[in-house]
């Protein structure tokens, strides 16, 4: 059987208006087969190794896969999910509409659920597509997707929750988080083991185009806003692309590009933080982080974990992006215009206050105050320019692991918090066998490592689903380098911001195993003065506040303190300064 080969198939369904006018600009991976593969024997038949191999392990090949989401699970692994098409070809080439499956992966590079993945949304003669994923803190993940299930012509929204074992906690084949015309997902935690799904939604288009629409969804896969979910933005004109991030405080903050209101022939940036009733906080239709001639268009908004706003967008009259900070009452904290930070196209928490930004190239800081922290930037690698894709996510310490291509080859670099290089100047390979390595995705691993995803044509055959692991030493999976990193062996990084300070600290941290940790503040007599945290707690990032208080209650005098955090095996000291 020979398949000529096509682009990933897409609903034929109604367009948005920005999409008649512009198209649909989102990756479209070609998951057609068309050739036999493995001399013959259909895809999916040749032996695997366990764990991790150099160049990565394949997640899914019994199908053509593709575009990607990668969450941790929470134990120093990770969870990927992503789209397919013919699965079990060329045995069975019934399989012609996109499906989506997951597949979890430990801290070793096994598969933990059934070989090629659980099903999440699996209907026949329907194209679900589009997927997004986030854990849902207890070593599950829940994912939302768009699909064109009941052949009404039109896209609607629906979400799924997989527990740790790759078990559906909700209906088959997911809940409906909009049953209106609706596409374009993105989500983020509630912070109770639900999710806030924001979305693109078209049901009043004949009045003001397309608007955008958000829907919580609790843990128990029920709504908990009003049916179909609440309005973010229905201001006239083309509202696109809805970016979300958790406020901290069981909310959202929701940002999105080409709002072209008010008869405006160029694209602001705008965006709102709803509340976890999912009442809008800022102004009604969104605050205009910029409005000026030429384009704008905003990228995904970051928490700086107190209930602040970071945002950044490119200004298309100039080759630079720019971030500002908004509170919870949608006040700009950088002046009106926000700071000039670089060429960026995706920001990070620092977990102090402040971002990092990242491009295939070099990263940047940018701290509480908004000021540019590294300089003109710190170069990821010392090769060219590599002109390609890129991600990046925390490495749990205050700094960054990112992941870029050059040609076809993918690398990866970890940069700490205070935007020292600490990998090879040239970057580690992660993968160099394939003849495209697209759409790569990343999430850290807990330990200063990270888990990178991708899809790739290793034979020129077809495109699947890979996934490979960098240790906190910078060494490959299946590649030779230190043992695999516990609590005992990675002690944590501390990192407390602002310091000095006037009212209350945020120390942030992540554990790689669950254990009792002790926190506690001491004068410089060595007098324990505050007993913050004492307490048995799970692995993952933990950010905890002091609010300057002494354990009676009585607000501490200016001077030096110092932070000590312990837990069997390890301790880490800090001192801070309080200062009137």
């Amino acid at each position: 059987m020979l398949l000529c080969s096509v682009a990933m198939a897409q609903p034929v369904s109604k367009q948005f208006a920005y999409e008649q006018r512009e198209g649909d600009t989102r990756p479209k991976p070609n998951l057609t087969p068309c050739a036999t593969s493995l001399a013959g024997k259909g895809p999916g038949v040749e032996p695997k190794l366990p764990g991790w191999q150099p160049n990565g392990i394949v997640v899914c090949d019994t199908a053509g896969s593709a575009y990607q989401q990668i969450c941790s699970d929470g134990q120093s692994g990770a969870i990927i999910c992503w789209a397919e098409m013919y699965r079990g070809w060329p045995y069975d080439s019934s399989h012609t509409t996109t499906d989506v499956y997951a597949q979890r992966v430990d801290s070793g590079g096994n598969f933990v659920w059934q070989s090629q993945g659980v099903p999440v949304c699996s209907l026949s003669n329907s194209n679900a597509s589009y997927p997004a994923m986030i854990s849902d803190g207890q070593g599950g993940a829940i994912i939302a997707w768009e699909d064109d299930r009941d052949g009404l012509g039109y896209t609607r929204v629906f979400a799924q929750r997989l527990d740790s074992l790759g078990n559906r906690l909700w209906p088959e084949n997911g809940v409906t988080v909009c049953n209106q015309w609706s596409g374009y997902v993105d989500l983020c935690t509630d912070g109770q083991g639900g999710a806030i799904i924001s979305y693109v939604d078209g049901r009043d288009i004949a009045n003001t185009q397309e608007n955008i629409y958000a829907q919580r969804i609790d843990g128990t896969g029920n709504p908990a806003w009003q049916i179909d979910g609440v309005p973010v933005c229905t201001a006239d004109s083309t509202q696109w692309i809805p970016h979300i991030c958790s406020n901290n405080a069981g909310g959202a903050i929701i940002t999105w590009w080409d709002d072209y209101r008010n008869g405006s022939t160029n694209m602001d940036a705008y965006g709102q933080m709803i509340n976890s009733l999912g009442n809008p906080k800022w102004t009604l239709n969104g605050e205009a982080f910029i409005t000026k001639l030429g384009n704008q268009k905003s990228f995904k908004p970051i928490s700086d974990n107190n209930k602040n706003a970071l945002i950044g967008w490119a200004d298309y009259t100039t080759p630079y992006t720019y971030m500002q900070s908004i509170d919870s009452f949608g006040i700009k904290q950088w002046g009106d215009t926000g700071v000039v930070v670089g060429r960026y196209g995706k920001f990070n928490t620092d977990s102090r206050g402040g971002g990092i930004g990242s491009n295939q190239d070099t990263v940047n800081r940018i701290d509480s105050a908004g000021k540019i922290c590294w300089g003109s930037g710190t170069p990821l690698h010392n090769t060219l320019p590599s002109g390609g894709e890129n991600d990046a996510d925390s490495d749990g310490f205050g700094g960054l692991v990112a992941i870029w291509n050059y040609s076809t080859y993918l690398y990866a670099q970890r940069v700490d918090s205070s935007g020292v290089v600490l990998w090879k100047t040239t970057g580690v390979p992660v993968c160099t066998t394939m003849n495209t390595n697209n759409y790569q995705k990343v999430v850290g691993d807990m330990t200063g490592g990270a888990i990178a995803t991708w899809y790739g044509d290793p034979l020129n055959f077809w495109n699947h689903v890979w996934v490979q692991r960098v240790r906190a030493d910078g060494s490959p999976g299946g590649v030779a380098g230190s043992p695999e990193i516990g609590i005992l062996v990675y002690k944590p990084k501390m990192v407390i911001y602002p310091n000095p300070f006037q009212n209350n600290i945020t120390a942030s941290f992540v554990l790689a195993n669950e254990t009792n940790c002790d926190l506690a503040i001491y004068n410089v007599c060595g007098q324990r003065v505050r007993t913050v945290l004492n307490s048995n707690i799970k692995s993952g990032m933990h950010i905890i506040r002091w609010n300057g208080a002494d354990d009676n209650g009585n607000t501490v005098s200016s001077g030096l303190y110092i932070v000590i955090l312990k837990s069997p095996g390890f301790s880490t000291i800090q001192n801070i300064l309080k200062i009137k």
